[in-house]
């Protein structure tokens, strides 16, 4: 798919709040159609208030567009039908029911009425979730958890992914195959607001950055332009 082109989701001018507690200055971002953008910060730096923002499930103020329609302070559940997809950094797998079950219990067509997403296509990406059918949640590795998170949320055929903090807690391996997966998935069409701690994961997949510390956002740009500013990742990511 073609990258590039007008917003496809837009954060302009946000903030955010947990009842009186602000969480968020000011935040703005974009992500285009095909891209893969990462927003890059320490723990408790607001990366994931900023996707509770975008999911709406936090009190914000600001503009939070989507293709262009203001859906800043819509219920959770309208926010999803109009083509957001949230996996979660807690994974929250239903732990008692079957893999297959987990991802038919996310079954809806796209903002457009389009299904690109079905659990047979999802096996040819995620090879790994064929034998794990009828294997409980609670049963699964934690690798294993997020996979099936992810091709859940695909269940719902959303234009815009939000992947919260993917590799926490993941072994080596496991993040590089999950590299490759998020790759896989942007050559697919699928365009993803990416949140990590793991530098380096997040640079390898990522076209653009953002850097949030504190709630406020203090960089931006390229991942190419990123990698050569040792003393902003330093300052803000202490690598």
């Amino acid at each position: 798919m073609t990258r590039g082109g007008g917003p496809l989701l837009e954060l302009a001018g946000v903030d955010a709040f947990y009842g009186r507690a602000q969480a968020l200055f000011d935040v703005s971002l974009t992500l285009r159609r095909g891209e893969i953008v990462v927003l890059l910060g320490r723990n408790g730096a607001g990366k994931s208030t900023t996707f509770k923002s975008v999911a709406g499930l936090v009190t914000v103020r600001g503009a939070v567009r989507l293709r262009d329609r203001d859906v800043a302070g819509l219920a959770a559940h309208r926010v999803a039908r109009l083509g957001v997809g949230y996996v979660p950094e807690d994974r929250q797998i239903f732990p008692h029911l079957t893999v297959a079950e987990n991802l038919d219990i996310a079954v809806k067509p796209g903002p457009d009425g389009g299904v690109h997403w079905t659990r047979e296509r999802l096996e040819e990406i995620f090879p790994i979730l064929a034998p794990l059918r009828r294997r409980a949640g609670g049963a699964l590795s934690g690798g294993e958890q997020q996979l099936v998170t992810i091709a859940r949320t695909l269940m719902g055929n959303p234009d815009v992914l939000l992947l919260d903090e993917p590799s926490e807690g993941l072994a080596p391996a496991i993040v590089k195959a999950l590299a490759g997966l998020v790759e896989r998935l942007r050559d697919e069409g699928v365009s993803i607001l990416l949140s990590e701690q793991n530098v380096r994961f997040a640079l390898r997949v990522a076209d653009r950055a953002y850097i949030i510390d504190s709630g406020h956002i203090r960089y931006e740009g390229t991942v190419d332009t990123l990698r050569g500013e040792p003393e902003i990742m330093k300052r803000y990511l202490a690598v």
